[in-house]
């Protein structure tokens, strides 16, 4: 008895030492912090941006690089993998927060798309989407710009643009409202350029900045709306502060419609001459 346990536990200790051995250290994975989708001609083009980092006794000294896997296939999930088996080392997706939606897959076939990223953990429920005008293969072309594109990002959601989730998209009736991204490469810069409006699959409406301000309030992302407003002489923007909406059903000739009344407070009115005294806010109630 006293044998068999002692061979127990030296086949424990061995199996321990051989998992300890082959075991890949987080320092040598590679990190994703987001995905650029994009499909061509039927086929699907995927873009993983990674930080990897080298190998270091110490985590916080270990030294991380940006590199970008690219991968093909005729499904998301052929394209996914093909990036995946493209290296040698494991692809960790625990940090993933992006997802970049190219031009011509956001004009078609993007639910379809996203629809096996919701259901994957790969894909995190809870990542932000972006419509952006980056064509295929300008990203891998500018391979240096990714560091500034990826701060830019972050900067956009920190100023309180316009947040999209991806478990917002896995909805059976295909609809929502996503950001789009104005993308300068050669800067490394990202831009909030609206909203686009899909319903059913398709994308259906394109809303300004104005709509996007009131899109954030009503979503509850933003308790202030920025407004612009052109006139025959002269442009009139305001901020409302300590904004909130009212809803107010109404029965009008049997049909049930939804009223909603914005209130705050107005300041900060701007023209093309400046900042303007509130003592004049009333020449500017018509904008």
């Amino acid at each position: 008895m006293k044998k068999s346990i002692c061979r127990l536990a030296l086949g424990l200790l061995a199996c321990l030492l051989a998992t300890g051995c082959g075991a890949v250290g987080i320092g040598t994975k590679g990190i994703l912090r987001g995905i650029y989708l994009e499909r061509q001609n039927g086929v699907y083009q995927v873009q993983l941006i990674c930080y990897q980092g080298a190998p270091s006794a110490d985590a916080a000294d270990a030294e991380q690089t940006t590199l970008l896997v690219e991968g093909r296939g005729g499904t998301v999930r052929e394209a996914l993998q093909n990036a995946q088996q493209s290296r040698s080392e494991e692809l960790f997706y625990g940090q993933n927060e992006l997802l970049l939606i190219g031009p011509e897959l956001a004009r078609e076939g993007l639910f379809q798309a996203v629809e096996y990223l919701v259901r994957q953990e790969t894909g995190r429920p809870n990542i932000t989407v972006y419509l952006t005008d980056l064509p295929a293969g300008e990203l891998a072309a500018r391979p240096e710009a990714v560091d500034s594109l990826l701060s830019s990002v972050e900067q956009v959601r920190e100023r309180g643009g316009y947040n999209c989730y991806l478990y917002q998209l896995g909805a059976p009736e295909q609809g929502g409202l996503l950001p789009n991204l104005q993308v300068d490469l050669q800067k490394g810069t990202a831009v909030p350029n609206g909203l686009t409006v899909y319903a059913q699959g398709r994308p259906v409406h394109r809303w300004d900045q104005n709509r996007l301000s009131l899109a954030l309030l009503l979503s509850g992302q933003q308790d202030t709306l920025r407004f612009s407003a052109e006139g025959p002489e002269d442009t009139v923007s305001f901020t409302l502060h300590s904004a909130r909406a009212v809803y107010c059903p109404q029965q009008r000739g049997g049909e049930l419609r939804l009223e909603v009344f914005l209130q705050g407070d107005i300041r900060r009115v701007e023209t093309r001459h400046g900042a303007q005294s509130p003592l004049a806010d009333a020449q500017y109630e018509a904008f």
